[in-house]
């Protein structure tokens, strides 16, 4: 079990701070719930130093998808369900991008369900 004196003090004495992401929410079968980045966050504020991410919506994340597939950024397009770290992270490493579905929007949508 991590416990959060097993990993403070290397933190506190210059350990780098390494994170999959900073998503503020993630969806759920009862709606969005927080995710990690808000404890990220409070963790670089804590050992004054940027959390190195590698995953999306790093544009290193992007980059090495797109050395692997030996492709360029106008070649290849992401198809994601979250509006920030899919689309968003692939726009900020140029490559275009499709929200395959609306599961993580911030906004409450209207539908218009009138024919006209």
């Amino acid at each position: 079990m991590v416990t959060y004196v097993k990993w403070q003090q290397p933190l506190m004495d210059g350990a780098k701070l390494i994170a999959i992401h900073k998503n503020r929410y993630w969806q759920t079968e009862t709606g969005l719930k927080m995710d990690i980045g808000g404890f990220v966050t409070a963790l670089e504020y804590a050992s004054d130093q940027q959390a190195m991410l590698i995953g999306k919506p790093a544009t290193a994340f992007f980059q090495a998808a797109l050395h692997d597939m030996k492709l360029a950024p106008e070649q290849v397009a992401i198809i994601g369900d979250d509006i920030e770290s899919d689309i968003g992270g692939g726009k900020k490493a140029g490559i275009s991008g499709i929200l395959g579905a609306v599961a993580v929007l911030k906004i409450p949508l209207k539908f218009n369900n009138s024919a006209t």
